[in-house]
């Protein structure tokens, strides 16, 4: 059975690569996947006949728990997926197929590390928009570089909150 399992897996991520790898990928991938197909004498509606599972993916901030929600969103279609959580940790299950387990990992990887940079790129804006450091800071003669322009583009869209007014009651 294990050896079955282990052929499926292959199978399946054979497949995930034939519809969305690299152009060369792509074409290896198709060269394989045949090849291993007709040397099991299986068809790929035969492997696409899965059951599902419950898949299980952790998180770290809340941010990333609402990006798992929307990646089961965009892999299984489904707008209220259900998910379960793991008590007393930091987990999600989703019921998934292999195939939709290996494009979830692989998305959620890659947007997990997209919205980490983001939130680094927001938080210096929201420190800049809202003049959250020292009253004096050291001039750099160095020029601005691409990120500290996506850092002012940014901050210059938050609307800055007066909170040493709000706190301080007017007086500064």
């Amino acid at each position: 059975m294990k050896d079955f399992e282990k052929l499926r897996d292959k199978l399946l991520s054979l497949q995930v690569m034939t519809e969305r790898g690299t152009s060369n990928e792509r074409v290896n991938a198709e060269f394989l996947l045949d090849r291993l197909l007709s040397k099991h004498g299986l068809t790929i509606e035969q492997v696409n006949e899965l059951e599902t599972s419950v898949v299980w993916f952790s998180y770290r901030t809340g941010f990333e728990r609402r990006l798992l929600e929307q990646v089961d969103s965009f892999i299984t279609g489904s707008v209220d997926g259900d998910c379960w959580r793991e008590r007393g940790s930091r987990k999600l299950g989703f019921e998934l197929t292999t195939v939709q387990a290996i494009d979830f990992e692989r998305f959620y990887a890659h947007w997990r590390k997209l919205l980490a940079d983001e939130m680094e790129l927001f938080y210096s804006a929201f420190v800049q928009a809202n003049s959250i450091f020292a009253a004096t800071l050291p001039r750099s003669k160095s020029c601005a570089s691409e990120r500290d322009m996506r850092v002012l583009e940014m901050s210059l869209s938050i609307t800055s909150s007066n909170s040493i007014r709000q706190i301080t009651g007017g007086v500064s």
